[in-house]
Formats: structure tokens, sequence, C-alpha cells
């Protein structure tokens, strides 16, 4: 009997699926159904778990919105070349907690190649989202900067707390 048909003779096993995005084609949801239809139609009897991750670059904000259920939020803001845009961010009411990807507001994936010099940028479509209505009650906010232009200042929330999330480390900030 050959490798393949010992694998559909096996007990049925437990299987995490764990995957990022697939850039430019898939977000990590839809990857992890991807691959679990296709796992499925090879062994249905297996039991799957499915746990879209994100390497904190784009996709953070989808990703740990639906860990805690943050609804999210569209603010008008700019890109890094401040040309208009909306922005999507979510918010945790019962904690008070933004969770705000930068990488969708001021990441450089957003502008077109080759158009602007990275000098001719900025963040500060990022402090707009940072400092808007919503925001302004936050007890924490999640900042993801993967991905995008580094962030040199953090204004406009005296006295709150921020989390900020870097592929590889975590630092608390106190601002204000």
């Amino acid at each position: 009997m050959g490798r393949a048909a010992n694998l559909l003779t096996l007990q049925p096993v437990k299987a995490l699926i764990v995957p990022d995005k697939f850039k430019g084609t898939l977000t990590a949801s839809e990857a992890a159904q991807a691959m679990a239809i296709g796992w499925r139609r090879a062994r249905p009897e297996d039991h799957l778990e499915l746990l879209p991750m994100s390497d904190g670059g784009d996709g953070f904000g989808e990703i740990m919105s639906a860990l805690i259920g943050a609804e999210p939020i569209v603010t008008d803001t700019m890109d890094a070349a401040h040309r208009p845009i909306s922005a999507s961010w979510w918010w945790h009411i019962e904690t008070a907690t933004a969770i705000i990807e930068s990488a969708r507001i001021i990441g450089l994936a957003q502008l077109p190649r080759g158009k602007y010099h990275p000098f001719d940028l900025d963040t500060r479509g990022l402090g707009i989202v940072l400092c808007g209505r919503r925001t302004a009650a936050l007890a924490s906010a999640s900042l993801e900067l993967a991905g995008a232009l580094p962030m040199t200042l953090v204004s406009g929330l005296p006295g709150k707390s921020v989390g900020i999330l870097t592929t590889g480390m975590e630092e608390n900030w106190r601002v204000g």
C-alpha cells in the first residue's frame, strides 16, 4: 500500500491552520478558509481549527479586531502623500480600545511606486485618526507600525496609554 493510501486510513486528527495573508490575493481569514476547504476534501473527518494570523503588517487590524470583537470605524483622513482617503480602524466600546493599522492609512504600499520621495511623505493622516472625535475617549490604543512610514511623533493624546506594536518588539509609551 502506498503512502497516499496510508494517509486515507489514518484516524481523524486535530489540525491547526494558521496562515498569514497572501498579499494581494487573500486575507489571512480567506487563506485559512481556502486551506480548510482543501483539507476537508481529502480528510472530511478531521477536526480543524482556523487561526488567521498577522506578521504585524497588512491585516493586523482585521485579525486583532476579530479576536476582541471590535467594530470597524471609517474616518476621513489623508495618506502619507496628503491624498484624501477613508481609513478603517476598529473600536472596542467595552474597553474603549482603538486598533489602528497604520499601514492602511500611511503605508508605503498604498502609494504608487516611484511617484513620491520618502522625504516628501509624513504621518499626518495617522495623527488625524488618532486625534479624531472617537479616539478622544479611548483608554488605550494598539498601533501597528510595520509597513508604514516610521512614526516620528505621537501627539494629541495627553495622559493616554499607547501600545506601539512593531515587528519583533512591543513597547508601551505614555503620551502627554
